[in-house]
């Protein structure tokens, strides 16, 4: 009978060839998912197709998997790890949810920093470069020794943030936030800090993001009678009207009239009565503010 290997152990020189492999194959893949009119594969699911694919087997995939995770929680105050675990969803202590818009912006980031693409220019999944533009962008990642500017780094941040199509993590809030988590606004930080702070960026977005959606939710329509407590019935008209307040407000981009009815069906709960949840409603919306921004 064969014996299969242990995991290797998830030293801090494997953790960074892991994060480097696994950004580049992921945006190999959406590129090649796009190309095909598929939807891009979450982040946790290429995981575990990326190790499949690299083991041959799934009992040896499942084995580096087991591995990955663990590593990432017994070393979660290393910056590559805490990486590793806001992209796969391993880390959730503050009860985030994984988004794959938080690797967006990383890439985005790490495309700027390495002027390999404008951060406005580059979209996950549209190599008008090449691949090779994406290695060379990651090359900093292998040397731990790799260092940013702060001041170049911010200005990253800041195309990055606006090119992902954010609303209040922009301006002086990044300039707040490197001071309160950096403790700097300028001087030499390391990479793995740089890419970690970017991380920060994406759930202070996102944070905010689902505050303001909690407050539209509670001017839709009114409380519903039955369903789950909290829920509150919402018309299609009054639904228009909450998203125009969102478009004004530029938290969405304006949906036509093809666009509102399927968001409202998918803001419906199981019975498609106009019943709407608040947590189905702030997933819906953000799930399609995000489709929304790369298409």
């Amino acid at each position: 009978m064969k014996e299969h290997s242990s995991a290797p152990a998830f030293s801090v020189e494997r953790r960074r060839v892991v994060l480097v492999e696994l950004l580049e194959k992921k945006v190999v893949m959406d590129s090649a998912m796009l190309a095909k009119g598929m939807s891009r594969t979450a982040f946790p699911m290429f995981m575990q197709d990326w190790l499949l694919h690299k083991h041959g087997n799934r009992h040896e995939a499942m084995l580096a998997l087991g591995g990955i995770t663990r590593g990432i929680l017994d070393h979660k105050d290393d910056t590559v790890a805490a990486i590793l675990g806001s992209l796969s969803g391993v880390l959730n202590e503050s009860k985030r949810p994984y988004s794959a818009r938080c690797g967006e912006l990383l890439m985005r980031v790490v495309m700027q920093l390495r002027h390999v693409q404008p951060a406005d220019k580059w979209t996950p999944g549209d190599f008008s470069q090449d691949t090779a533009d994406v290695l060379e962008a990651l090359m900093p990642l292998k040397d731990p020794s790799s260092s940013v500017e702060l001041s170049f780094a911010t200005a990253a941040y800041q195309q990055a943030a606006e090119a992902e199509g954010y609303t209040h993590t922009v301006g002086d809030r990044i300039s707040d936030m490197e001071l309160a988590l950096l403790g700097a606004v300028e001087g030499s930080v390391p990479i793995d800090q740089v890419l970690e702070f970017a991380a920060q960026l994406f759930w202070d977005e996102d944070q905010a993001l689902s505050g303001s959606l909690k407050a539209a939710f509670q001017k839709l329509g009114r409380p519903a009678e039955e369903g789950s407590p909290g829920g509150r019935q919402v018309t299609v008209e009054e639904f228009k009207a909450g998203l125009t307040e969102l478009v004004e407000a530029q938290i969405i981009k304006p949906l036509d009239d093809q666009e509102t009815s399927m968001l409202y069906w998918r803001c419906c709960t199981n019975d498609g009565d106009g019943d709407f949840s608040e947590p189905l409603f702030v997933e819906a919306v953000k799930a399609w503010a995000g489709e929304a921004r790369h298409s």
